[in-house]
C-alpha cells in the first residue's frame, strides 16, 4: 500500500519496527510485511518531493494490539524475580542479549500473522495448496468419487423434478442448502463413506441426469433427450424390449392413431376372436375413453414385441421424422 503524506494525517500511520517502542517482535514483524496495510509513504514536502520511506503500517489499531503483546512479553521476560536467586547462589545476572533472546523466543509462542495477507502472496500460497490437493485427490479414489458426486449434483439439481432431487439428496446425505461455494465440507464428509457406497451414489446420480426437465420440448435437441439417445444406441438397446401400452401413451394419441396401433399390433384381431366378429369395430366407433379402458383390461392379448413407429429411435434420431 502506498500513500502520500497528504492522503493520511501525520498520526495515521506508524513506522513498523521489530523491537523498541514500536516493536511487534521478530515473527510478527515478518508476518506484517505480508499484510495489505503494509507499505510506504511518499513525501510531498518542499525539498523532499518524491522521497519514499517504506516499512509503514497503515492500520494503527492492529499495530497497537501486536505492539502491546510484544511489550507484555518483554515485561514478562525482564520481570525481577521474587527472590534474588542469582546473588544467593552466586549466579551472574542475565545480560541484555539473553533477555532479547527470551523475548524473541516468547514472541514465537504467539500467533504471528498479518491482518490481511496480500493477494499476490495468497495466490502463491493457494497455488501451492492446489498442487498438494491434486496429489491427494489422485492418490485417493474416495476423494475422486466425492468430488464427482457433488459436481454432478450441483450440475443437475435445479433441472430435476423436485421429488427426484429430494430423493437424491436423501440417498447421498447431501444438504439442500449446498451451493458451489460451500461444497468442500460436504465433499470431505462424503469421502469418509465406504468406497462401495460412494460408487453406488454416483451410479444413481448419473442415472438421474436423463430425467432433467425439458420444458422447452426440444426433445432430441435437449440435454436429457440427446443423452438418452446417445446412451441407448451406445448400449445397443432396442425400445421394443421396453415399450408398454400405457394409458399415458394412449392419451397422447389421436383416436385414429390409437385404432391404427390396435390394428397393426394384432390387438383388433385378437379382440374379435375373443369377443366376437366386428366387436372391435363397434368399440372403435364408441368413445375414446371406453376404447382405452378396453385395451388396458383385455388380458387375452400381449403387446410384447410391438413398437409403434413413433416410438422407434429412427423417428427421432437426426433429421428423420416419424
Amino acid at each position: 500500500m502506498v500513500h502520500t503524506d497528504m492522503t493520511l494525517p501525520e498520526d495515521g500511520y506508524v513506522l513498523l519496527e521489530e523491537s523498541g517502542i514500536n516493536g511487534v517482535g521478530t515473527d510478527q514483524f515478518a508476518a506484517c510485511t505480508s499484510c495489505t496495510t503494509y507499505g510506504a509513504v511518499v513525501s510531498t514536502r518542499a525539498g523532499q518531493e518524491g522521497r519514499i520511506i517504506g516499512g509503514h503500517c497503515f492500520n494503527k489499531t492492529c499495530h497497537a494490539q501486536h505492539n502491546a503483546s510484544y511489550q507484555a512479553l518483554i515485561a514478562s521476560a525482564t520481570a525481577a524475580p521474587v527472590q534474588n536467586l542469582g546473588v544467593v547462589q552466586g549466579i551472574q545476572p542475565h545480560n541484555p542479549d539473553s533477555i532479547g533472546a527470551k523475548s524473541r523466543s516468547a514472541s514465537k509462542s504467539t500467533s504471528a500473522k498479518p491482518q490481511e495477507v496480500k493477494k499476490a502472496i495468497k495466490r502463491s500460497a493457494f497455488n501451492l495448496y492446489s498442487q498438494m490437493a491434486a496429489q491427494a485427490i489422485q492418490a485417493n479414489p474416495s476423494f475422486v468419487l466425492a468430488i464427482s458426486i457433488v459436481s454432478l449434483y450441483l450440475d443437475m439439481r435445479s433441472d430435476l423434478p423436485a421429488e427426484l432431487a429430494t430423493r437424491m439428496q436423501n440417498v447421498a446425505g447431501i444438504p439442500s442448502s449446498l451451493h458451489g461455494h460451500n461444497r468442500a465440507d460436504v465433499e470431505a464428509q462424503l469421502a469418509l463413506r465406504p468406497i462401495e457406497e460412494l460408487q453406488s451414489f454416483l451410479t444413481q446420480m448419473a442415472a438421474c441426469t436423463v430425467f432433467r426437465r425439458d420444458g422447452s420440448e426440444l426433445f432430441q435437441k435437449s440435454v436429457p433427450g440427446a443423452q438418452s439417445l446417445a446412451f441407448i444406441k451406445s448400449a445397443g438397446m432396442d425400445p421394443v424390449d421396453h415399450f408398454k401400452m400405457t394409458e399415458e401413451y394412449m392419451n397422447s394419441l389421436t383416436k385414429a392413431g390409437l385404432i391404427a396401433d390396435c390394428k397393426v399390433s394384432g390387438f383388433a384381431a385378437a379382440y374379435d376372436a375373443v369377443k366376437g366378429e366386428k366387436e372391435f369395430t363397434k368399440l372403435a366407433n364408441g368413445k375414446v375413453d371406453v376404447l382405452i379402458k378396453a385395451v388396458l383390461t383385455f388380458e387375452e392379448f400381449s403387446w410384447d414385441g410391438y413398437l409403434p413407429e413413433a416410438m422407434k429411435v429412427s423417428a427421432h434420431d437426426g433429421p428423420a421424422t416419424a
